[in-house]
C-alpha cells in the first residue's frame, strides 16, 4: 500500500536473518517517505506505529525485545525518537573509526571507473571516518590513487588546490583522453586502408639464365624459342581447341563443346508467323523489356545482332567457348534477366540474325 502516491520503503527485518540493507540507509530512506506523505506532523505515536509496521515481523518482535535502559535519551525525546533511538542502537553498533579510515585511505580507483564514479564511493566511505576536512582527504585520496597517470600528473603541478578544481581538472584530462583515443582510432584505420593500397609485391622478371632455359610454348621443345621461323606448330591448327599456332599436347585452352541444336529455321527466319502459337515471354533484360520464343530444345539464349547493337552496345562483348552446329555465334555477353520477380545472371549468344530464343538453362 502506498499513501498520498508514494510507496512505503522495503521492510527493514521480515524474516530472521541479514538486513537487506544497512539501518543508516533504510532509516534514511523512511524518513523521506515520512516527509513526502506529510507524515512528520503526525502525533508522536501514530509515527512509532508507522515506523514499527515498515520494520516487518522480524523487526517488530526484536524491537520489543529491547530496554530503554541501554539508550541515552534527550530530555525532549518522544516515542517515536525513543524507538529511533532503541533501533540505532541496536541495527548500528558503534563503529571504529580506525577501521573506516583505514577503509577509505585503501579505496583507489578502479579501471574504467569515471572520476564521478570514484567520488561517490569516497563519500560513501568517509561518512564515519570522522576526518576534520572531509573534502581535503577526498581530495588527497583522488590525487594519490587515481589510476590516470595524466590527471595525477596535472593535480601535482597545482600548488594549492581545492576538491572543485580538483574534480573540474580530472573531468577535463577524462574527457581529453577519451577525445584522442577516438581520433587515434579512426586515423589507424585510414592508415590501415592506406597501406593496405601500397602494399604490393612486384614479381621479378625472369633472368637471362631462366629464359634460356624455357621452352617452346608453341611445340613444347626446347632448343628453340616460339618466334623461331621454323616452329613447324606455327602454322598447325590445334585439335582441341582448333586454334593456328600451337598443338594440342600444349594447348591450354578450354576444348571447345559441339552442341547440336534443332534450329528448324528459327535461328534464320525474320518471320515470326510460323510461331504464332508459340510461347512467348516478356523478359527484361538491364532494364529492358523484350519477347522472347521459349525454345526447350535450345540449351542456349539467343539474341540478333540487331537487337545487341540497339539496346545492349555498352556490354562486354567476350569470345563464346561452344560452337552450336545450326549457327555460327561470334560474340556472348553477361546480363541481368528478369521474369516475374524473378531474376538470375545468364549468358547471351549474339547471332547474326533470328528471333529472340529463351533457352532450356533459363527455363525452371
Amino acid at each position: 500500500m502506498s499513501s498520498h502516491g508514494f510507496p512505503r520503503p522495503d521492510m527493514f527485518l521480515a524474516n530472521p536473518g541479514k538486513t537487506p540493507v544497512a539501518w543508516k540507509q533504510w532509516i534514511a530512506l523512511f524518513q523521506n517517505y515520512m516527509v513526502a506523505t506529510d507524515h512528520t506532523e503526525l502525533l508522536a505515536a501514530r509515527k512509532k506505529a508507522i515506523l514499527l509496521h515498515c520494520l516487518g515481523a522480524e523487526g517488530q518482535r526484536l524491537f520489543y525485545t529491547l530496554t530503554e535502559d541501554a539508550v541515552v535519551f534527550d530530555e525532549n525525546d518522544d516515542v517515536y525518537f525513543k524507538a529511533v533511538k532503541m533501533l540505532e542502537e541496536y541495527f548500528q553498533p558503534a563503529v571504529s573509526v580506525i577501521a573506516e579510515r583505514y577503509r577509505f585511505r585503501q579505496r583507489s580507483q578502479l579501471p574504467g571507473e569515471s572520476i564521478g564514479e570514484n567520488l561517490a564511493a569516497l563519500r560513501e566511505l568517509i561518512t564515519d571516518c570522522n576526518f576534520r576536512d572531509p573534502y581535503e582527504m577526498i581530495r588527497d585520496q583522488i590525487v594519490e590513487k587515481t589510476s590516470v597517470n595524466k590527471i595525477q600528473e596535472k593535480l601535482l603541478m597545482k600548488s594549492t588546490l581545492r576538491l572543485t578544481k580538483t574534480l573540474e581538472i580530472a573531468r577535463q584530462v577524462e574527457k581529453a583522453l577519451r577525445d584522442f583515443s577516438s581520433l587515434a582510432v579512426h586515423t589507424n584505420t585510414v592508415n590501415t586502408m592506406k597501406s593496405k593500397r601500397t602494399n604490393f609485391k612486384y614479381k621479378e622478371r625472369p633472368t637471362t639464365n631462366k629464359m634460356k632455359t624455357r621452352s617452346c610454348y608453341r611445340c613444347g621443345f626446347k632448343d628453340h624459342l616460339p618466334n623461331n621461323e621454323n616452329c613447324k606448330a606455327k602454322n598447325a591448327k590445334c585439335r582441341r581447341c582448333n586454334k593456328v599456332g600451337h598443338f594440342e599436347n600444349v594447348c591450354k585452352n578450354t576444348p571447345l563443346q559441339h552442341i547440336d541444336v534443332a534450329s528448324n529455321q528459327i535461328f534464320h527466319t525474320t518471320n515470326s508467323s510460323h510461331y504464332d502459337n508459340a510461347i512467348h515471354v516478356e523478359l527484361c533484360i538491364n532494364s529492358t523489356v523484350l519477347s522472347f520464343l521459349v525454345y526447350t530444345g535450345s540449351p542456349v539464349t539467343l539474341l540478333s545482332r540487331y537487337l545487341y547493337r540497339k539496346y545492349f552496345s555498352n556490354l562486354k562483348l567476350m569470345k563464346p567457348r561452344v560452337t552450336l552446329t545450326s549457327h555460327k555465334i561470334n560474340f556472348i555477353f553477361h546480363a541481368n534477366l528478369s521474369y516475374n520477380g524473378k531474376l538470375c545472371n545468364t549468358i547471351i549468344h549474339v547471332v547474326k540474325e533470328g528471333l529472340s530464343l529463351l533457352g532450356v538453362h533459363c527455363i525452371t
